[in-house]
């Protein structure tokens, strides 16, 4: 201990002079280069920082830099030349305790500026690990516009990955999409970006989502309504040969339909499903289904009773008709305007066919007519299961006159006498 002392006390006045001596020295050259304050901030920039971990929040600028430096570098000083770093090589967070505590080293690009002072010094950083989870993808499309009413939303993925620091992606609830349905009503169909929301649908990040966007298909239609349209019977088929539809019965005949209102907007009436009368010779009864467009439903029923009424076919055709004359007198004689006249009857196509024409006669009474023309109108009967339609003339002019006397023959001449 004595030995330690002797050293120290040893020439203490050249001691004392010498660190006198420096610090005259050391203060002259201060005082030579003038402390000064650099007015800027500096971003602080980290190195080395742990792969498996993220940086929360942002870091705080150096400010309030005083230092020394010859006058001629001190007047070309600029913020780009200072550089102000954290060395987290050694920091290792965890989910319990994601704060460490660094240095802040400060330095500039030329060695004669010396930095004296700054702050921050040290700092408190969050390193929150690297974690990541799935979640599913969630659609907010706002209010719907008067008027209009929208589908449930279809999505080309119905959950995403999401990564980032274990503080943020704890919060994240879902992944949001957000469309906004028009009021002109178009549908909506395409991709929107994905993002990171919580419980109550407040966006938080930062967080990484893997795929960052769906696609959304929503169908936007009218408000539902109600229309009443009439029924249509759809027929498969035809009657069979000589028959037809004499009418078509349905019940009920109209009925009320509920839909989009620009859906029925469209609909003037509803089809039924196919009724059969192929071949068909009397008539057909069906209990029919109805067919609504899609998108609209009948609130009548969703079945018809339809009858189809099924008649022989009619028609119409013109026979040649010889005229027969009743009455006459063998004292008289009967001359006719025509020897025939046309005959229109009207009836099946089957019954027509079996009238035979050499069958029908028109008739005209002559009884008591005196000699010269008169006008007689014609009688006709019409076969069996057929109308007359018309009788083409349906009168003649009969000419009644006396027959000619029988001619008398000349008498022929005596031969005269031969003499003697």
């Amino acid at each position: 201990m004595r030995r330690v002392l002797a050293i120290v006390v040893h020439n203490w006045p050249l001691k004392i002079a010498a660190v006198l001596l420096a610090t005259l020295l050391y203060s002259g050259v201060v005082l030579s280069e003038n402390v000064q304050s650099f007015a800027g901030s500096i971003p602080i920039q980290p190195f080395r920082q742990p792969a498996n971990a993220v940086i929360v929040g942002n870091l705080p600028s150096v400010t309030n830099v005083r230092y020394v430096a010859p006058r001629d570098v001190a007047g070309r000083l600029s913020r780009d030349g200072f550089r102000a770093t954290i060395d987290l090589s050694s920091a290792t967070p965890t989910t319990d305790n994601p704060f460490v505590t660094v240095r802040v080293d400060l330095q500039y690009a030329d060695d004669r500026v010396r930095i004296l002072d700054y702050s921050p010094q040290v700092i408190s950083v969050q390193l929150d690990p690297l974690v990541s989870k799935t979640v599913p993808v969630t659609v907010d499309q706002g209010p719907v516009p008067s008027g209009l009413q929208a589908s449930a939303p279809l999505l080309s993925a119905t959950s995403v990955d999401v990564s980032g620091p274990d503080s943020v992606v704890r919060q994240v609830a879902a992944a949001q999409a957000r469309v906004l349905i028009q009021p002109s009503g178009i549908d909506v169909d395409q991709d929107v970006p994905l993002v990171a929301v919580d419980q109550l649908g407040n966006e938080v990040g930062p967080a990484d989502l893997n795929p960052g966007q769906v696609h959304v298909t929503i169908r936007v239609n009218g408000l539902t309504a109600t229309k009443t349209v009439p029924v249509t019977p759809v027929l498969a088929g035809r009657p069979a040969d000589g028959y037809e539809i004499a009418s078509i019965d349905v019940s009920p005949s109209v009925v009320t339909l509920s839909g989009d209102a620009d859906l029925l907007a469209a609909v003037s009436e509803i089809a039924t499903g196919g009724i059969s009368i192929g071949g068909a010779k009397d008539d057909v009864a069906s209990t029919a289904p109805l067919a609504p467009p899609a998108g609209v439903v009948s609130i009548s029923g969703s079945d018809v009773r339809v009858t189809v009424r099924i008649r022989a076919v009619r028609a119409t055709r013109a026979f040649g008709v010889g005229i027969r004359l009743t009455g006459t007198r063998s004292d008289r004689t009967y001359a006719l305007s025509t020897p025939q006249v046309s005959a229109t009857l009207g009836g099946t196509v089957g019954v027509l066919d079996s009238v035979a024409a050499t069958s029908l006669v028109a008739v005209a009474d002559v009884s008591g007519l005196s000699q010269g023309e008169h006008t007689i109108r014609l009688a006709f009967r019409n076969p069996p299961g057929t109308t007359l339609v018309s009788l083409a003339p349906s009168t003649i002019v009969v000419t009644v006159s006396a027959p000619a006397p029988p001619s008398t023959p000349a008498p022929t001449a005596s031969p005269a006498p031969s003499g003697p």
